[in-house]
């Protein structure tokens, strides 16, 4: 299905990926490879980064289930890097935590942490 939206893209005369700035072209092409092949280590970072995230706002993982409208155990083995987490399931929890998907991605674990601590801090000042 992302794979589509990029060629939906294309089609409506964006420019191919190739054209794009070398940052972002490696950003696209690092989150398609994610998206369409995950590999068991990626899947365990970004398992530890989301429950981390979780951890940090105080949720339980049947808060964030139940807004990403899955069941806790299906959260569970996201978290646990045992499921892949879809372009859906990424923009869903992006949108719980206020972070774009780009940082979740592309971001290490420390230094998003960092991010959301210091800009809920400057929305509380």
């Amino acid at each position: 299905m992302e794979v589509t939206a990029v060629t939906h893209a294309r089609q409506a005369g964006f420019p191919a990926i190739g054209n794009v700035n070398n940052n972002f072209n490696s950003t696209i092409m690092n989150t398609i490879s994610l998206i369409e092949s995950p590999n068991p280590f990626a899947m365990q970072i970004m398992g530890t980064k989301v429950r981390k995230l979780r951890e940090l706002f105080g949720y339980s993982q049947e808060y964030v289930a139940f807004h990403m409208n899955i069941s806790q155990a299906a959260y569970s083995k996201k978290e646990a890097g045992r499921t892949e987490l879809s372009l859906s399931c990424l923009t869903k929890i992006a949108a719980i935590y206020h972070v774009t998907i780009i940082d979740l991605i592309t971001v290490s674990t420390k230094d998003l942490l960092l991010k959301v601590i210091q800009a809920t801090s400057e929305t509380h000042a």
